[in-house]
């Protein structure tokens, strides 16, 4: 099985002021940035052969051992560029904002 991570958007103005991050996924929480949490997560299932990621630059930047995807316009275009560049038949979708 693969596992599609959308981690793109900006954070809104208030959380920016707060955290500093204009990245949602890059937002920590527990002392680890939200993405980094999903993929610690995702490893951890043995099932899950392949990852890959849908973000802006500036996150997949911060990534290893994954296959990296550009976010490009809306939410659903995102998706399905993901679902695209995966050849599994199973794929988890899951997002990084809500650990």
């Amino acid at each position: 099985m693969d596992a599609l991570i959308l981690a793109g958007g900006e954070a809104a103005p208030d959380l920016i002021e707060k955290t500093g991050e204009t990245q949602r996924a890059l937002i920590s929480f527990g002392g680890a940035p939200m993405i980094e949490r999903v993929l610690d997560a995702l490893r951890g299932v043995a099932e899950i052969d392949n990852i890959a990621v849908v973000a802006d630059e500036a996150v997949l930047q911060t990534l290893q051992n994954v296959q990296k995807i550009p976010a490009q316009g809306r939410m659903v275009d995102n998706l399905l560029r993901g679902l695209e560049s995966l050849s599994s038949s199973e794929i988890l979708v899951c997002t990084c904002d809500v650990p």
